[in-house]
């Protein structure tokens, strides 16, 4: 069975330019080998129909891409939802209803499913769209994990990725300092090991990591994490910025007994904040004095680790 999870888009060819503003935001996800295609792009000779309900019938995941004209196109109201809602009822696929535009779509089988973005507010009707197709792909994110979980597929591990990707170091810490940050028990999404990273409103460096880069975490002088990140998008409050990453390495059970930072890193960070600090950065002294080369660091930290 493969670890990846298949995504089939149903749309009507009226939201041709919306479905593609889609598959570009998705892109981080297929990048990551966490899914793939079924979507419609049918070869010329090819039996459509038949193509069309052999995808549909082979996808774990179903977005349908609700507007007007979606609803007012005989085949996708008459072939492509009855057999997701099929599939749906039988736990064979997960169903998400994506609202591109106003319509009435809460009069049709879909309205006992949850819709996106949130709150089912249309695509378009959004002040910031990438905003809206963000909490899409974040939906689309947490559907696949879980399929992955329920197939007893594991978790990403530090010696599936590049040690040319691992390029920051972060402090991190707990409001309540009594306990550990980002411990396994008090992760978002514990079985698939992804959270969401936090820099509060007085730090910098939160969109310098793209998808696919790695990111030490340390607090209390140890080395608890190496985190990977799943996407570029940097999620903005009052409190501070946030980021979704998944730990591809974390350490034994029993922090307090870790050995201390400067053994598994070589050097000790001399600074405290939660900001990010790149490995490249020429201003970053402590790391300079004591490596003579990235790639060395990175080849020892893999090595280390794994």
């Amino acid at each position: 069975m493969s670890d990846t999870i298949e995504v089939f888009i149903s749309y009507s060819k009226q939201d041709k330019l919306l479905q593609e503003q889609l598959l570009t935001q998705m892109r981080p996800l297929e990048k990551l080998g966490i899914i793939s295609w079924h979507d419609r792009q049918i070869l010329p000779g090819t039996c459509w129909d038949e193509e069309i309900k052999a995808r549909l019938n082979a996808a774990d995941i179903i977005l349908l891409l609700i507007s007007a004209d979606y609803l007012a196109t005989q085949y996708c109201t008459e072939v492509e939802i009855p057999e997701a809602m099929r599939r749906h009822k039988a736990r064979e696929a997960t169903v998400m209803p994506v609202i591109l535009r106003h319509c009435a779509w809460k009069y049709i089988s879909l309205a006992a499913i949850q819709a996106y973005p949130e709150k089912a507010k249309p695509i378009v009707s959004w002040e910031d769209i990438d905003e809206a197709w963000t909490n899409v792909v974040d939906g689309v994110f947490q559907a696949a994990e879980e399929i992955r979980i329920k197939r007893g597929i594991p978790p990403k591990e530090l010696r599936e990725c590049h040690p040319a990707k691992l390029r920051f170091i972060k402090n991190v810490k707990d409001p309540n300092l009594m306990q550990w940050a980002y411990s396994l028990d008090r992760m978002e999404k514990p079985e698939s090991r992804a959270f969401e990273l936090m820099w509060r409103a007085s730090s910098h460096g939160v969109d310098l990591p793209k998808t696919g880069d790695l990111m030490i975490l340390h607090q209390r002088a140890k080395v608890t994490h190496v985190v990977e990140f799943l996407d570029d998008q940097v999620r903005k409050t009052d409190s501070g910025f946030f980021r979704w990453v998944r730990a591809v390495w974390l350490a034994e059970p029993d922090w307090n007994q870790l050995p201390h930072q400067k053994e598994i890193l070589g050097f000790s960070p001399n600074y405290a904040d939660g900001n990010t600090h790149s490995f490249n950065s020429p201003n970053f002294s402590t790391f300079r004095e004591a490596w003579g080369s990235l790639e060395e660091f990175q080849k020892h930290i893999f090595n280390r680790l794994t």
